[in-house]
């Protein structure tokens, strides 16, 4: 995201939904090597398929995602506050 430091990424190696789900994470340092615990951004964003390629439009504050439905890739949107992403624990 634009402040540099908040990464939207897929993944199907960290607790999951089903097959690839969406996660954020937040750089610790300077270094671009420490970052937080990927936070599953859950049933709302992921289902028990693959859902990835995350764009988020911080403008409108829309995420933008790729979901496999009955064996179909479709375009799926779901407002998410820019603040639920830059929250950090």
């Amino acid at each position: 995201m634009s402040d540099t430091k908040t990464l939207l990424f897929a993944s199907n190696g960290f607790s999951t939904f089903g097959s690839y789900d969406i996660f954020v994470t937040h750089r610790l340092d300077e270094s671009w090597k420490n970052w937080s615990e990927p936070i599953n951004l859950g049933s709302k964003v992921n289902s028990d398929d693959f859902d990835g390629l995350p764009f988020y439009d911080e403008k409108n504050e829309i995420l933008y995602f790729i979901a496999s439905q009955n064996e179909t890739n479709v375009l799926k949107f779901v407002a998410l506050p820019k603040a639920v992403l830059l929250k950090r624990d």
